[in-house]
C-alpha cells in the first residue's frame, strides 16, 4: 500500500490522534508530536519547505486532545483544511469492520467502511463475495491493490484478501498491518545493524531471521514483506558502513519450500506438511540451508537477513541468530519454544569458536504479540529444575547506555585498586585422599537409592459418536437432539433450541464438538434447514447425522507399581566415575568398597539409579574439598585484564535493568539484577561523600578457578574513606547476597565460589566481604579467612 505524505494541515480530532498514537507511540512520548519520529513511523516524507514556512491562521495545528498534553504548533505550509471526501486523509486512520458472514450456498460477507462516490466520503455497508475488489466498491485509494476477497471462511469467522489481510467478525481494522510490518522491519534491521557494528571486530557475524504469515507476501512480485523490507533497508543502510555498499537483494533470502508442477514449474508453498509431497519439498529446502549453514556465519558472504514462514522445525538452527523477527501470528507454545529457540546458542566467531559473555548472547525478539507470559512459564521452568532463573525480557527500544565518569576513571585510588586487582595469580590444590575418602564415604552412606520397580498400566478406549437430529426447524430457530455414546457405552441425550450465532460447543459444554461450529438458519423456499456452519451439515426437520467429534474416545487407566528383586548385567562403575569426576580408579575403587553393604546392593537392583547419585556425590564430595584447600599464588608479572576493555566510555546494557548510580559511581547508570543488589546501591548513595568510587564489576572479570567449581565473577569493588587518626582510602570487594551466613545460600556452587573468593582477594591483600545490604555494621571490616 502506497502512504500518502502526512502533512501536518488538519485539525485532528480525538479519534485520529489516538490512531496516530496507536502506530507510533514514539512520536508522543514527551506530551508533543514529534514530526520527524511520526513521519519515520508511517514511513514517509515532509518537504522541507512545509517545516520551514511560517504557520498561519488557516493551517490546522492538532487540537489538544482531552487526556492533557499538548501539541507541538510545527509550522506549516498555508493549507485549507481538507473539504469532505477529500482524498489526503490519511489511510491508516480509515475503518473496516466486518459486521456479518452469510452461510452457504450463497456465502457473502457484510463489511462497513468508507465509501467515495459522487456524493462524497462516507461509511456505508459493503457486500463482499469470493472474487470482489474492495477498491472497486469503496474507491477507496487505502483499497488499491490486494483487497481482492480470497476466501470467506464461514466457520473461523473471518474473511482474507489476497495481500494477506485477515478481516474477523465484529472486529475493526484500519488498513495499519503494512504500517505495523514495517515498524517491525525497521526495528529488526536496525538492530541487527548495531549488533553486527558492535561484534564485528571480534569476528562474529550477526544474522536475523524473519518468520512470515504467507509465503506469498515474499514472493509475490509485489510481495509486501519483501517490499517493506527493502525500502527500510535502504533507508537506514546508508548510516552504517559495513552494509552501506550493499544492496537489499544481496543480504537478504528467503527459504521456502518448493513443489514443482506438471508444467515444470517450482512454486513455493506454504511450510505446513499438509501432504506427503509438500514434505518432501520441505525436506529439499532445508537439506540446503544446513548445506549452507556454514557460509552463512561468513563474513564475506552477504547474506545475513533469512526469511522463513515455518519454525524450521527440521531441525535447522544456527548460532548467530540475534534477532527473530515473528510477522506471523503464533499462539502455540510448541511453535514459540521452536521460534525462539533458533536464536538461543552461543555465538561463534569467524574460527569456529564459541564465544561466551551476557553481553553478546543476547536474543532480541520484535515481536506482534507478547511473549512476557511465555518467559515466565519458561523461568517458573529454570527454577524448579534448581537453576536461578534468567531476567525477564526487557524492551529493545528503551535501552539506554551508561556514560563512563572520567574523572573517577583516571582518579589516582581508582588506578591503584585497578593495579591491584590487575595481577596474574594461579591456584593449587592439594588434595588430602584420605579426608576425601572419608567425607565420600560418609556422604554415599546418608544418600538414599532409586529401587527398580515394575510399573504396570492398563487401559481402554471405548469409541462412540454423536448423532445430530433436527426435530424442528423454523424461521430464526431450531430444536434439535444430540446423542452421545461416552467411554463406557452409556449414552446421553441432550435436547435444545438452537438460533443462528450459537455454538453447539459451547452450548453443550463439550468441546468435541467445536468442529461442528456455529449454528445458521437457511430458508429454502417454504422450508428451513439448520446450518453448522464450520463442518457445512444441513439438516432438514426429521433428518439425523452420524458425526464422530476429533479427538473423541474415552480413556481408563489403571496402574500398578511392583517392587522388583531382580539384579541386572552391570557396567564399569569405577570407569564411570573416573571420567566424571577425574578421581583415579584407585580412590574410587577404595571409596565403594567402604560403603555399607545395604547401600551397594543398590548397584545390582538398580544400576543406573545407582551410578546416577554415586557420581552426583562424588563431584559434590571432591568440589567442597578444593573449595576448602585451594591455595593462590601470584606471580611476577602483570595480569591480563584489559582495563579500557572493561570499562569503555559507553556502556550498554542489553536486556538488564539499570538504575542511576548516583555521584560516585564510576558510570551514570548501575547494572541492578536483583533486588538485594537495589538495596546496595540505594546504602551506598547514603554513606554520601565518605564514599570514593564504586563499580560493578563487568562479566569479563573473572577470577580463573577448577573446572569442576566455575570461574567466579565478583559482583562490587568499592572504596571509602576511613578516618582513624588520619584520613585513608580503603578499598574492597563486596559480594551482595540476602543473608551473610554462606552456609544458608541455596546453590552449593555460590557456597564454593564464595569460599574461593575469600582466599583470592585475601592474597592480593584486598578486603573482601559478602554482606546483606539490610545489615551493614560490619562493612567496613575485613572478614576473616582460615588458612590452610
Amino acid at each position: 500500500m502506497i502512504l500518502p505524505k502526512l502533512r501536518p494541515t488538519f485539525t485532528f480530532d480525538q479519534e485520529r490522534i489516538e490512531a496516530l498514537k496507536a502506530i507510533a507511540p514514539e512520536a508522543f512520548a514527551d506530551g508533543k508530536i514529534n514530526w520527524e519520529a511520526l513521519r519515520e513511523a508511517l514511513g514517509e516524507h515532509l518537504e522541507d519547505e512545509d517545516r520551514d514556512a511560517e504557520p498561519s491562521a488557516s493551517s490546522g495545528t492538532a487540537s489538544a486532545p482531552r487526556d492533557g498534553w499538548q501539541a507541538s504548533p510545527a509550522p506549516v505550509r498555508s493549507s485549507p483544511r481538507p473539504a469532505k471526501g477529500s482524498m489526503r486523509q490519511h489511510p491508516n486512520l480509515e475503518c473496516l469492520t466486518l459486521h456479518e458472514i452469510t452461510p452457504p450456498p450463497r456465502i457473502s460477507a457484510r463489511v462497513r467502511t468508507r465509501v467515495t462516490d459522487c456524493s462524497g466520503t462516507h461509511e456505508a455497508e459493503v457486500v463482499l463475495r469470493q472474487g470482489d475488489d474492495l477498491f472497486a466498491k469503496t474507491g477507496r485509494p487505502e483499497h488499491r491493490g490486494g483487497y481482492v476477497v480470497e476466501n470467506i471462511d464461514v466457520g473461523a469467522g473471518y474473511v482474507e484478501f489476497v495481500n494477506g489481510e485477515r478481516l474477523y467478525l465484529h472486529e475493526g481494522m484500519g488498513s495499519s498491518r503494512p504500517a505495523v510490518f514495517r515498524e517491525q522491519i525497521r526495528q529488526t534491521i536496525r538492530r541487527h545493524m548495531e549488533r553486527q557494528r558492535e561484534l564485528l571486530n571480534q569476528g562474529i557475524k550477526v544474522l536475523s531471521l524473519f518468520f512470515i504469515d504467507r509465503v506469498a507476501n515474499y514472493t509475490d512480485a509485489d510481495g509486501l514483506i519483501r517490499r517493506l523490507f527493502d525500502e527500510e533497508y535502504e533507508r537506514i543502510a546508508p548510516n552504517f558502513p559495513w552494509f552501506r555498499d550493499r544492496q537489499a537483494a544481496e543480504v537478504r533470502q528467503a527459504y521456502f519450500a518448493q513443489m514443482r508442477r506438471k508444467d515444470g514449474r517450482e512454486e513455493a508453498v506454504d511450510t505446513e506438511s499438509r501432504t506427503a509431497e509438500e514434505r518432501q519439498a520441505e525436506k529439499r529446502a532445508f537439506e540446503l540451508i544446513m548445506r549452507d549453514k556454514e557460509r552463512l556465519l561468513s563474513l564475506d558472504e552477504p547474506v545475513s537477513f533469512i526469511f522463513a514462514h515455518s519454525a524450521l522445525k527440521e531441525g535447522w538452527d544456527n548460532p548467530n541468530v540475534f534477532q527473530i523477527c515473528t510477522l506471523n501470528q503464533t499462539t502455540s507454545e510448541i511453535k514459540k519454544r521452536q521460534e525462539i529457540g533458533r536464536g538461543l546458542r552461543l555465538c561463534v566467531n569467524q574460527a569456529g569458536e564459541r564465544v561466551h559473555g551476557d553481553e553478546i548472547n543476547v536474543l532480541t525478539v520484535v515481536a506482534n504479540e507478547s511473549y512476557r507470559e511465555y518467559a515466565r512459564r519458561l523461568q517458573q521452568e529454570y527454577v524448579e529444575d534448581g537453576d536461578a532463573p534468567p531476567p525477564l525480557p526487557g524492551n529493545a527500544r528503551l535501552k539506554r547506555e551508561a556514560v563512563r565518569r572520567d574523572e573517577i576513571y583516571h582518579n589516582e585510588h581508582f588506578q591503584r585498586f585497578w593495579e591491584q586487582l590487575n595481577r596474574r595469580v594461579r591456584y593449587r590444590v592439594h588434595v588430602d585422599t584420605p579426608a576425601l575418602i572419608e567425607e565420600c564415604v560418609n556422604r554415599l552412606n546418608s544418600q538414599r537409592y532409586p529401587d527398580q520397580v515394575l510399573v504396570v498400566e492398563k487401559g481402554r478406549i471405548t469409541l462412540g459418536a454423536w448423532k445430530v437430529r433436527a426435530e424442528r426447524v423454523e424461521k430464526g430457530k431450531a430444536r434439535i437432539t444430540l446423542s452421545l455414546f461416552d467411554e463406557d457405552g452409556e449414552e446421553r441425550t441432550v435436547t435444545l433450541t438452537v438460533r443462528p450465532g450459537d455454538n453447539i460447543a459451547r452450548a453443550v459444554k463439550d468441546d468435541r464438538l467445536r468442529n461442528l461450529g456455529v449454528v445458521a438458519i437457511q430458508e429454502e423456499g417454504a422450508d428451513y434447514r439448520v446450518v453448522f456452519t464450520q463442518s457445512g451439515l444441513m439438516l432438514a426437520a426429521g433428518q439425523t447425522h452420524e458425526y464422530t467429534p476429533e479427538g473423541f474416545g474415552g480413556k481408563t487407566r489403571e496402574r500398578l507399581v511392583y517392587a522388583q528383586d531382580e539384579r541386572y548385567p552391570i557396567f564399569n562403575l569405577i570407569e564411570r566415575a573416573a571420567q566424571h569426576t577425574g578421581l583415579t580408579r584407585t580412590t574410587i575403587n577404595t571409596i565403594f568398597r567402604r560403603m555399607h553393604a545395604d547401600k551397594k546392593r543398590f548397584f545390582l537392583r538398580n544400576p543406573e539409579g545407582f551410578a546416577t547419585v554415586f557420581t552426583s556425590e562424588l563431584r559434590n564430595a571432591l568440589a567442597d574439598h578444593i573449595a576448602e584447600r585451594i591455595k593462590f599464588v601470584i606471580e611476577d608479572a602483570p595480569g591480563s585484564f584489559d582495563r579500557e576493555a572493561l570499562f569503555p566510555p559507553r556502556r550498554s546494557f542489553p536486556q538488564k535493568e539499570v538504575i542511576e548510580a548516583g555521584p560516585k559511581g564510576l558510570y551514570d547508570l548501575v547494572q541492578k539484577d536483583s533486588d538485594v543488589e537495589a538495596h546496595y546501591v540505594e546504602a551506598i548513595k547514603q554513606e554520601g561523600d565518605a564514599i570514593v568510587f564504586y563499580f560493578k564489576f563487568p562479566p569479563g572479570f573473572e577470577v580463573d578457578l577448577p573446572a569442576l567449581i566455575g570461574d567466579y565473577n565478583p559482583d562490587w569493588g568499592i572504596a571509602r574513606i576511613h578516618r582513624n587518626g588520619a584520613t585513608e582510602v580503603r578499598t574492597f570487594v563486596h559480594e551482595t547476597k540476602s543473608t551473610t551466613d554462606i552456609g544458608k545460600l541455596q546453590f552449593p556452587h555460590e557456597r564454593r565460589k564464595i569460599r574461593c573468593a575469600q582466599r583470592y582477594f585475601a592474597t592480593l591483600g584486598i578486603t573482601y566481604r559478602t554482606i546483606d545490604p539490610q545489615q551493614r555494621e560490619q562493612w567496613w571490616e575485613a572478614e576473616p579467612v582460615q588458612a590452610r
